[in-house]
């Protein structure tokens, strides 16, 4: 009965994280920002001229660790992106750095 319980929480908190996590289904990024501060992790700060559905730390701007290959390729993303003037869609990952919430997946539309 246990498991069972823990199982269902791990679901649900899953879940409800994703449920809250910010979308942008059509948006033109407006800037790309490289923040390489010393004894911090290096980020990359995405802003949209649409801002995310959601969660209500977000704004119009979101944040990717350049610590990991994912963030980089983000990065590399956002800059093809911008640089041709195409649109992105954008999944947020449903948790927040301040008051930019972090980027789950990003696609060149």
């Amino acid at each position: 009965m246990i498991r069972k319980i823990i199982l269902l929480t791990s679901i649900a908190t899953i879940f409800s994280s994703y449920l809250s996590a910010g979308t942008i289904n059509s948006a033109k990024i407006e800037y790309v920002q490289v923040n390489n501060i010393a004894g911090s992790s290096n980020v990359v700060v995405i802003k949209f001229d649409t801002p995310p559905t959601s969660p209500s730390c977000a704004d119009d701007r979101m944040i990717a660790s350049l610590d990991t290959s994912g963030g980089k390729a983000l990065l590399s993303i956002a800059l093809t992106a911008h640089a041709s003037g195409k649109s992105v869609s954008v999944q947020g990952a449903g948790q927040c750095d301040g008051n930019l919430e972090v980027v789950s997946y990003m696609r060149v539309l």
